[in-house]
């Protein structure tokens, strides 16, 4: 990142860096001036199976799509490299909250984020010091950075809290799981409740999710 472009960011004249084959401007400004419908237009070539569908508003499948994905490679223990576009906050904001809210372990997560928004120089595009990107109706916002910033700290806070978690549950190692029910059951009658201290009520304290943060209100 060199300089810093600020009045305006629409300024920008992108050309294709020395690594991509493809350099013709003209045909790259044609195809991004191609509309949904154009897009959705079959080729004679296309596989049979495949189809190409322009949404309005992806976010709710990338969403789940890259959530998915963290949570099976967590669940298996396996590295997982996702290429995401930058930024991209109405996507990355909850999916950030998301993966805190059920623990899911991004340890072996590996990110590379496509700087789009820079130019070949390196100079990025900003508005009162915040980083631009364009939404889905090509309408240039800003995502602050303090924001960034608060989803950093609150990501580092519940991967503290899982490995804290997860250490407390070491001391339960080995134990009877028949055992542990009937500790409920003696104390609970017929209430249902898990007896508090036992193992079932210790395991359950040290797992409980934290609540989703919810939208805060600045005067």
């Amino acid at each position: 990142m060199n300089n810093f472009i600020t009045d305006p960011s629409t300024k920008f004249d992108f050309q294709p860096h020395e690594f991509v084959p493809f350099k013709d401007k003209k045909v790259c400004d044609y195809v991004r001036s191609l509309s949904g419908k154009d897009l959705e237009k079959r080729e004679d070539w296309w596989h049979p199976e495949f189809n190409v569908k322009v949404m309005m508003n992806p976010h709710p499948v990338l969403i789940a799509t890259l959530f998915e994905r963290l949570r099976a490679a967590s669940e298996a223990g396996k590295s997982f490299t996702m290429i995401l576009g930058n930024p991209e906050p109405d996507t990355y904001i909850p999916l950030a909250q998301l993966i805190n809210y059920f623990g899911v372990d991004c340890s072996k997560v590996h990110l590379v984020a496509e700087d789009e928004w820079a130019d070949e120089n390196g100079n990025i595009a900003l508005r009162d010091g915040n980083p631009v990107y364009v939404d889905n109706n090509g309408v240039e916002k800003t995502v602050a950075v303090d924001t960034i910033a608060r989803l950093n700290n609150e990501a580092k806070e519940h991967r503290i809290a899982k490995e804290d978690a997860l250490e407390k549950l070491k001391a339960f190692e080995g134990i009877d799981a028949e055992k542990a029910g009937i500790v409920k059951r003696q104390w609970a009658g017929s209430s249902g409740r898990t007896a508090p201290g036992s193992a079932l009520w210790c395991a359950r304290a040290a797992l409980r999710p934290r609540p989703m943060p919810g939208p805060t209100c600045r005067s």
